[in-house]
């Protein structure tokens, strides 16, 4: 008989003894944090029962959404509830009032009920001080905020993922006793990963950088394997997936749905926790996901999650496709990922040096504007270099190293409205071409607008 072994097994670590040991190392805890978990897991329980009963989606939604919120109020601990499924926030009557405000989605994914998809709760947590009123400033907090955070999915088996802020750990429910069993301790994603995971049936209205990552996912130039594409549909799977084997999962933005689909408070903020406390980042296409600040309870964003080389890759995409917004006047303006003005061409003809670390791609600009093409304007073309509008009408410049955009001539009033594509010709002019023309080498053919001269160095 093998007693080590059988010693190993009966020597079970319940989430409950987890949390508890987590609380040891703070002698200062008074053990609320404790009990606000303790009843969310029981909430999972009672869920994953009702799931595998084979409860009517309808009813389970707000099944679920009942059973979290009278647990979490009735722990005494919480302050206010933020659900997926309540146009409102819930404040927690005073009696009952503690220093946690929980942000969950009671059942994310719920449409793939019928079909046997592996659905989930997901949820965050956040404690404030105690010594106010509450109001919607305390759970309006950038992730980074959060003291916690995990989701529960309820599948062949039930696992529930959690961080407490040290590391990240998997427990498994045992039906036989009732309780979950630490059976993926410390959890981290791998650096890079062979899968990539988004909805590609929305590719024909993504912006430049995300379909030139998708194509560099499927067509290497490098001579690496092809990623595969794995997509689910429940956000909970699809990231349980993500953390365990790596790679990448992403919502962008799109035509459709310009500031993303998924909710920031909780669906981005909880996820991005936990894939950061396990080694990977989460990016929101303009910034660290975790630093954004919402404003409203049901905010969305874009998000890309996953191994932390992979989302370097989007974010060198994202930074070298800095957007350039024609004005109606004519002039151009460059932004920064935050949205911040760092350059503009209004009356400034001479050269006008940005610094380096707001964008790397493009060391040097020289404003100008050009309605007619002297052979003055034409410029040497050196990189290959791809140009873009967006869904708002944004310039987007990639895997440009140096841009000069000058000469300038005489001002013009320019309608981006009526123009749908942008591009560098051979020659090296910039010009956008109107619905009705064709693509030419020269002004005399199809009589594009002769925007900028630009030359890359």
């Amino acid at each position: 008989m093998d007693h080590a072994a059988d010693a190993h097994r009966t020597d079970l670590m319940t989430i409950t003894r987890f949390v508890l040991n987590e609380q040891s190392k703070y002698p200062e805890s008074r053990g609320d944090f404790t009990i606000v978990l303790s009843h969310i897991v029981l909430g999972c329980k009672f869920v994953c029962s009702s799931v595998n009963k084979g409860e009517e989606q309808k009813k389970l939604d707000v099944l679920s959404n009942e059973v979290f919120i009278k647990a979490l109020v009735s722990s005494g601990r919480t302050r206010i509830l933020v659900s997926e499924e309540d146009e409102d926030a819930i404040f927690v009557e005073p009696s009952k009032r503690g220093r946690y405000c929980v942000v969950f989605d009671p059942l994310d994914g719920s449409s793939n009920i019928d079909c046997g998809v592996s659905i989930g709760t997901i949820f965050g947590i956040y404690m404030v001080k105690d010594d106010h009123e509450p109001t919607l400033d305390d759970v309006l907090q950038p992730g980074k905020q959060m003291v916690a955070a995990g989701y529960c999915m309820y599948g062949s088996s039930c696992t529930l993922v959690l961080s407490t802020g040290n590391g990240v750990n998997g427990f498994t429910l045992d039906p036989s006793l009732g309780e979950f069993i630490l059976t993926h301790p410390d959890i981290k994603i791998p650096e890079k990963g062979k899968i990539y995971s988004v909805n590609e049936g929305n590719a024909k209205n993504w912006d430049a950088p995300t379909a030139k990552y998708i194509e560099k996912c499927k067509f290497p130039k490098d001579g690496s394997p092809s990623k595969s594409l794995r997509y689910i549909g429940s956000m909970v799977a699809d990231v349980h997936r993500t953390l365990l084997y790596g790679g990448t999962f992403m919502y962008p933005a799109d035509k459709k749905s310009p500031n993303g689909k998924l909710r920031v408070l909780y669906e981005v903020f909880p996820m991005s926790f936990l894939i950061e406390k396990a080694g990977g980042q989460a990016f929101t296409g303009k910034q660290r996901a975790l630093d954004l600040v919402p404003t409203k309870i049901h905010e969305r964003s874009p998000v890309f999650l996953g191994s932390y080389d992979d989302i370097e890759e989007i974010k060198a995409l994202k930074t070298f496709a800095s957007p350039v917004s024609m004005l109606d006047t004519g002039n151009f303006v460059l932004y920064d990922l935050s949205s911040e003005i760092i350059w503009q061409s209004f009356d400034s003809p001479t050269d006008t040096v940005l610094p380096s670390q707001q964008l790397s791609s493009c060391k040097r600009l020289v404003s100008g504007v050009s309605e007619t093409n002297h052979s003055s304007d034409y410029c040497c073309w050196r990189e290959n270099v791809t140009m873009d509008l967006d869904i708002n009408g944004h310039l987007y410049l990639l895997n440009a190293t140096r841009i000069v955009v000058k000469n300038i001539t005489e001002r013009v009033s320019v309608s981006r409205d009526g123009f749908h594509r942008a591009t560098i010709d051979s020659d090296g002019i910039f010009r956008l071409y109107s619905l009705g023309s064709n693509k030419s080498h020269g002004p005399s053919s199809g009589h594009p607008l002769v925007i900028n001269a630009v030359m890359f160095e």
